[in-house]
């Protein structure tokens, strides 16, 4: 189980990371198109609005230039968002398939082995609990005073005086035990499905939120470079 949890560990670890480091890379490639996109502005309006155009060296080609190629970084930078989209949801469909071929099984196989060794145990102790009982009845009914090996809880003796009544609550007893312990595994079980599950969930969730806090971004700096060459063709 130990071995289990530090591969499940890192094979989280290692999603997030990539899913990361595809994040990291798009945006340095978005921030790459900006830069050149702001150098060949500096090119028209060298000292952005802190001076009105020169008359005689205004071009209007030359802005209406820039307008095209702000439409062109526009549709770059959403085109790159929309690639970002895909990639995410093709890593996140690997991922999974690769949580259902290594974990799914597995996981729940591996849980399944250590709860059988949890009801051998039980099983062991209450089976010693009941033959030390049918011990005590046995030397109790040859009138040798049965004497309680360690283990064996007094109540029981307190309670029942008879050797059938205090086997058949041993036995109910241990089958709530084991009941109890069926229950648990289910429980563990389910919690292996949901734990990935929901790491799916949230990497979902988190690219969602991620690519429409992004395409805000990019619209709101396209209408702000817009209102730029707006005011600067103004000033003319």
């Amino acid at each position: 189980m130990g071995e289990l949890y530090e591969k499940k560990k890192s094979d989280r670890d290692g999603f997030w990371a990539s899913l990361k480091w595809y994040s990291d890379a798009s945006d340095e490639e978005c921030k790459a198109m900006i830069y050149e996109y702001e150098k060949t502005v500096k090119q028209v309006i060298p000292y952005g609005l802190r001076v009105q155009p020169n008359l005689d060296t205004y071009d209007d080609d030359a802005t209406h230039a820039l307008r095209e190629l702000l439409g062109d970084l526009k549709d770059e930078l959403l085109e790159k968002e929309a690639d970002q989209f895909d990639a995410f949801a093709s890593a996140i469909s690997v991922f999974e398939d690769h949580l259902k071929e290594n974990y799914e099984k597995i996981g729940k196989e591996a849980i399944g082995s250590k709860f059988e060794e949890f009801r051998k145990i039980e099983k062991d102790y209450f089976d010693g609990i009941k033959g030390k009982m049918a011990q005590y009845f046995e030397d109790k009914s040859r009138n040798e005073g049965g004497t309680i090996g360690q283990g064996v809880p007094q109540e029981l003796i307190r309670l029942l005086d008879n050797k059938e009544d205090c086997l058949k609550v041993i036995g109910e007893f241990g089958d709530l035990r084991t009941k109890r312990l069926d229950e648990l595994e289910e429980t563990l079980k389910k919690n292996e499905d949901n734990e990935w599950r929901l790491l799916l969930e949230e990497a979902q969730t988190k690219e969602q939120l991620r690519g429409r806090a992004r395409i805000a971004e990019i619209i709101a700096y396209i209408k702000r470079q817009e209102e730029h060459l707006n005011q600067w063709d103004a000033a003319v």
